[in-house]
């Protein structure tokens, strides 16, 4: 059972008509959020990867993100903003964001924050400390069934939520 796909979020998770909403203000929660939508929430800066170029939409805001260390693309030096995004990645997008914007520490108990899941090995080693932040302040949905997920394709509601405690914690 997938129920963070059947969530609705409340009325105050719309962070932005054009990043989590649709044109006409609708939001669409089984819609699927790709990389370069989500990095747009970001502050625009300049030059990161090599498939984004000045013409896309989200140059600056991917180029801001890189910058501050919050998004770091694939080892050939891509973004791949059009690839649906995992969980995984956007909770560490999330975690990062406290670190770089709100001086948040690492959790010194990285090991037993990952515990609260049941597919703790499933986590990537890349991801394990931004996780365990994620988690330590709840800005990660707890599943019914205890597991982390860390490939499921994030939905905008899904990120919605999860941006919303993030941005909670910021302003």
């Amino acid at each position: 059972m997938r129920f963070l796909r059947r969530l609705h979020p409340p009325d105050d998770c719309r962070l932005n008509s054009h990043l989590l909403t649709t044109t006409n203000g609708l939001f669409p929660p089984p819609t699927y959020i790709t990389k370069n939508r989500l990095s747009h929430v970001k502050l625009r800066e300049w030059r990161q990867f090599k498939d984004v170029s000045r013409s896309h939409w989200y140059y600056g805001a991917v180029g801001s993100a890189k910058k501050h260390g919050i998004i770091n693309g694939y080892d050939d030096g891509t973004f791949r903003g059009t690839v649906n995004i995992p969980k995984v990645q956007i909770v560490a997008i999330a975690a990062r964001t406290l670190v770089t914007e709100m001086k948040y520490k690492k959790p010194v108990n990285t090991e037993s924050l990952l515990n609260t899941y049941t597919d703790t090995s499933a986590i990537a080693n890349w991801a394990a400390e931004d996780v365990a932040l994620a988690t330590r302040e709840n800005l990660v949905l707890k599943r019914t069934d205890g597991k982390f997920l860390s490939d499921d394709r994030m939905t905008r509601g899904d990120a919605a939520i999860i941006l919303k405690r993030m941005f909670d914690r910021i302003w």
